[in-house]
């Protein structure tokens, strides 16, 4: 496992005295480590969040908010448009809709080398995105199925 997961478990065990992160390590040189969980909204709608490390200087948080976008039954404009917005609302973040899993994504980078790694930067993160996420799902809950 990679110096940063290590000190995020760390931070995380420290702070909540459980884990609440499914943690997996890929056989890879990176040696990269994946934490998977969930962000639960108020009306019960679950997001799933992922956050990347690895040997390299970046680490990726990752939230899906909307699965399985069916291209052929939304209005493509509208959802360039609600991306676009929220992407020009919020320029340390990237959304936008994956190709390749027909998600609407919701992701940002953050860069750190291992010696100058601080896990409550990632913790700050995560909890402005638990604090804003319900008003983001409603704007892109206006791009229907």
């Amino acid at each position: 496992m990679n110096s940063k997961a290590e000190q995020f478990i760390k931070h995380i065990e420290k702070k909540s005295g459980i884990n609440e992160f499914v943690i997996k390590e890929l056989p890879n040189d990176l040696h990269t480590t994946l934490f998977y969980s969930n962000i639960k909204l108020p009306d019960g709608v679950l997001l799933k969040i992922f956050l990347v490390f690895d040997d390299s200087q970046n680490i990726l948080i990752r939230v899906n908010l909307k699965d399985d976008i069916d291209k052929e039954k939304i209005d493509l404009d509208k959802m360039n448009l609600i991306l676009n917005e929220l992407n020009q609302q919020h320029p340390l973040f990237k959304f936008y809709h994956d190709e390749l899993t027909q998600d609407i994504v919701w992701e940002m980078m953050l860069v750190a080398h291992d010696q100058f790694f601080e896990p409550i930067i990632v913790d700050s993160y995560l909890i402005w995105i638990m604090d804003y996420a319900g008003r983001i799902y409603q704007k892109i809950n206006q791009i229907k199925n």
